[in-house]
């Protein structure tokens, strides 16, 4: 099997920092109080501690959005290099450049996809709760 390609891909070191504190963030602070709105948790809230951990988890979706523009940039360049080194095999050449802007893009993804996942767990609790669907609201601060 065909390896990726060294591409010399920078992307700022930093980002990779802010990209830990993020998902430290998450399950150090906001993992703990979504818990705390599960059904098997007795306790209640009240709807301004509902609107304020979703801005949490927002602010950390959009964070981690900023961040991952940069990985972004690379696409087409990652694209055109493997279809360069493997002109005479176009299906390799795809699969191997998709599996590896995949690669890049997953540390972004987790921290996304676990963003997405506390949303809509929240939304069910405020729905069961309430009886209504939340408000949609735009107090976010980026």
């Amino acid at each position: 099997m065909a390896e990726f390609l060294d591409l010399n891909i920078q992307i700022p070191e930093d980002h990779f920092y802010k990209l830990n504190t993020l998902k430290h963030k998450l399950k150090d602070e906001i993992t703990p109080r979504v818990v705390e709105y599960t059904p098997s948790s007795n306790k209640t809230h009240s709807q301004d501690e509902y609107y304020d951990l979703v801005d949490e988890i927002l602010q950390i979706l959009y964070s981690t959005a900023d961040l991952s523009e940069e990985a972004f940039k690379y696409r087409d360049y990652i694209e055109n290099a493997y279809f360069l080194e493997y002109k005479d095999k176009p299906t390799l050449a795809k699969s191997l450049w998709q599996k590896h802007y995949k690669q890049i893009h997953d540390p972004y993804n987790a921290i996304k996809n676990t963003c997405f996942s506390y949303l809509d767990m929240l939304e069910d609790y405020f729905i069961q709760t309430y009886h209504k669907k939340p408000v949609v609201h735009n107090k976010i601060v980026v």
